[in-house]
């Protein structure tokens, strides 16, 4: 992921798009959570979500280094599950203008 950018990050949901009842997408870098996201920003589609982050989301993360990312679901049975941490090397920019 290159900052200034606007990645879109995919992953596989444990259960479909209708049997999840709330979830959290969470961003950390150097043990700082820079992002959590809602339901409500994440695009389901059966059992895939994906996620497009903003330039100025991007920027909030330091170059030259890993971010992580983990998701967790509550279903609508109450059941909660947590998703592996993802790694993203994070990339430096030229220009850290957010493009409008």
């Amino acid at each position: 992921m290159t900052r200034g950018t606007t990645p879109t990050h995919t992953f596989k949901l444990p259960v479909s798009k209708e049997k999840i009842k709330n979830l959290r997408l969470t961003y950390k870098q150097k043990d700082k959570v820079l992002l959590n996201k809602m339901l409500s920003d994440i695009t389901l589609d059966g059992s895939n979500g994906s996620i497009t982050l903003t330039q100025q989301e991007t920027l909030k993360f330091e170059a030259d280094s890993n971010a992580y990312f983990q998701l967790r679901i509550l279903t609508t049975d109450n059941k909660v599950f947590a998703s592996k941490a993802q790694s993203v090397w994070v990339e430096d920019t030229f220009n850290e203008e957010v493009l409008v």
